[in-house]
């Protein structure tokens, strides 16, 4: 198997761009969402970050 640098930099700026991607879509979302009194919106921005770490969420196709 050979190394190829150049296509995994190219894979990486990908995955950056799917990332930049998916949390203006979330940050739409959220500000979209009327603000609520209290300690709610914790809760929702706590769970916005829960989806970014899921581990199957932005996982690589391979090529």
């Amino acid at each position: 198997m050979t190394y190829k640098p150049v296509k995994e930099l190219d894979d990486i700026r990908m995955e950056i761009r799917r990332l930049k991607a998916r949390e203006k879509s979330l940050r739409a979302i959220l500000m979209s969402r009327p603000r609520p009194q209290g300690g709610q919106e914790d809760a929702t921005e706590r769970q916005l970050r829960q989806a970014f770490r899921h581990p199957g969420l932005f996982a690589r196709i391979a090529s």
